[in-house]
């Protein structure tokens, strides 16, 4: 992924794998995110959200 994308995944099966491919290594406490649920940008998921690490709740909210 490019450096600055955000992106985000809903699995639709139970024991789903991604695989992503970044322009750089990655480093885990490089590493920067926004909450899945953030109004700001208004992402309608088609399903409820029902497993979600911890790591991804615990993003911050994104405000301009």
């Amino acid at each position: 992924m490019p450096k600055g994308l955000a992106h985000g995944f809903l699995t639709l099966e139970n024991d789903t794998e991604i695989l992503c491919q970044m322009s750089e290594f990655y480093w885990p406490e490089s590493a920067r995110g926004i909450r899945y649920d953030n109004p700001y940008f208004g992402v309608q998921w088609p399903i409820e959200i029902q497993v979600i690490s911890l790591k991804n709740r615990n993003w911050q909210y994104f405000s301009p």
